[in-house]
């Protein structure tokens, strides 16, 4: 980051938490949390505070405080003790205390793999939870569904802003640049970042937020909003997602769109099944046999041009480097420290300053915290996607209610696919993730009581208002 930041830093952060109890004594706790965590994501600035014994200081460790106080204040009763594991839950729990077993192997010592724990916790396993305890009803997936729609309808005139502008949102807000600059320079223009990491976290954001507007209108559950038909806005937010220059975002978008047609038009889930399948394949190729992904880049360039396969080869071949080094710790990785990372050359001080990148958050995850992670991760945002369309009767994709599941069940799909080339932590991700677990938790509590619900073995029973 550029410069110093301003006053409206500090006022921003260490407010936000009396902001966001305040949101529970004026709103229902439900939309509390979704008002926090995007208002917080799509507004607060990229800037850290260092805390002693604890990780730093964030918009996103300052909402999730700010949404457990709320909920221990305002909302104890009817939320935060009616919380029940469950074994989808395993996965998140698995991926957040994996830091500590990859510290000890690695004897970098418990209070290092405490920290991490933490740290994963706070960025990962609050948000997951807080989605586990408010999103468990058809209702209050819709709920979130249309709050995460509304985030993105808010971005469009602001990426289109900064489109035309550059990105200079944050900078003029805040005092300085979240990211290098230069990385905004794409296709004769600029790449948005508002008030977000990166380009390609706006990008991604948006391309998710147009395939639940898209599924929104098309499933009925929202014909207008702000006066405006839903198929102008979804337009809209389509043509934004493209202007946003994001690559890899543009082709998830429309991914998720056809695929989510596709399973409606065939009656059934298995193209979304197959992908599914395939991911993990994919990862075991990659990690396992070493497979260098060169098909992939000559598949790039014929549909990308040469400058988007540059890029691509590059992070294949720098995943190839990682993985083998990581196959030497394979179960737990070589822990935090950038000890899984690899040097380009060892000559002098200043080439041992210069390693490998590491873009993608699978190839991150396996080498600090090997097969225990990436195996985690996988199938934290998998299975849920997997379970949801596996059981989710295809005449219910398209309801207004059983829609607003399936389109946060696909946004998990396509965070996973994002993943295996960005390594963009959004908590907006982690919110659909939680509902979706949180309607398969409920599936068999809400399906015993009947002989008839019980046998089917469908979400029938949870996609009705």
């Amino acid at each position: 980051m550029e410069g110093y930041p301003n006053l409206l830093v500090p006022l921003a952060l260490w407010g936000w938490i009396p902001f966001v109890l305040m949101l529970f004594m004026v709103l229902p706790p439900r939309r509390a949390v979704i008002a926090a965590f995007l208002s917080a994501w799509m507004f607060l600035p990229v800037y850290g505070y260092d805390v002693p014994f604890l990780p730093a200081y964030t918009k996103m460790s300052a909402t999730c405080m700010g949404v457990l106080l709320g909920m221990l204040v305002a909302d104890r009763d009817k939320a935060l003790w009616q919380f029940r594991f469950h074994w989808l839950d395993l996965p998140m729990l698995g991926w957040c205390i994996s830091p500590f077993f990859s510290s000890i192997t690695n004897g970098l010592g418990p209070y290092d793999g405490l920290t991490g724990i933490l740290a994963r916790a706070i960025d990962w396993g609050l948000p997951y939870f807080i989605a586990r305890v408010y999103f468990n009803k058809p209702q209050h997936v819709r709920e979130l569904a249309i709050g995460l729609f509304i985030g993105g309808l808010v971005y469009v005139p602001l990426c289109l802003w900064e489109v035309r502008m550059s990105p200079q949102l944050h900078k003029q807000f805040y005092g300085y640049y979240q990211h290098v600059f230069v990385q905004t320079l794409r296709g004769g223009g600029f790449r948005p970042m508002v008030f977000m990491n990166h380009g390609l976290m706006v990008g991604m954001f948006m391309a998710s937020s147009t395939v639940i507007a898209t599924w929104l209108w098309f499933s009925k559950t929202l014909r207008q909003f702000w006066m405006m038909p839903m198929w102008l806005i979804v337009l809209v937010m389509a043509g934004t997602t493209v202007l946003c220059k994001s690559t890899g975002a543009t082709a998830l978008m429309l991914f998720g769109i056809m695929m989510l047609f596709a399973c409606h038009l065939l009656r059934g889930a298995w193209p979304v099944l197959a992908v599914v399948v395939v991911i993990p394949l994919y990862l075991g190729a990659r990690t396992i046999v070493q497979w260098d992904g060169a098909q992939l880049v000559g598949v790039a360039q014929s549909v990308f041009g040469e400058d988007r396969a540059s890029s691509l080869k590059y992070r294949l071949d720098a995943e190839v480097l990682i993985s083998g080094r990581t196959l030497q710790q394979p179960l737990f990785g070589w822990g935090g420290w950038n000890r899984s990372r690899i040097f380009l050359a060892e000559d002098s001080d200043e080439d041992r300053n210069t390693r490998v990148t590491t873009d993608s958050l699978w190839i991150i995850a396996f080498g600090q915290n090997g097969f225990l992670g990436l195996a985690s991760l996988t199938a934290m945002l998998l299975l849920p996607t997997f379970l949801v369309f596996r059981h989710c009767p295809p005449a219910r994709f398209a309801a207004s209610v059983g829609g607003s599941l399936i389109v946060l069940a696909m946004v998990c799909l396509l965070y996973m696919l994002d993943c295996l080339v960005n390594a963009m932590v959004n908590p907006i991700f982690l919110l659909a993730l939680g509902a979706c677990v949180s309607m398969l938790a409920e599936r068999r509590h809400a399906t015993a009581p009947s002989a008839a619900a019980g046998a089917t073995g469908k979400l029938e029973a949870r996609t009705s208002p």
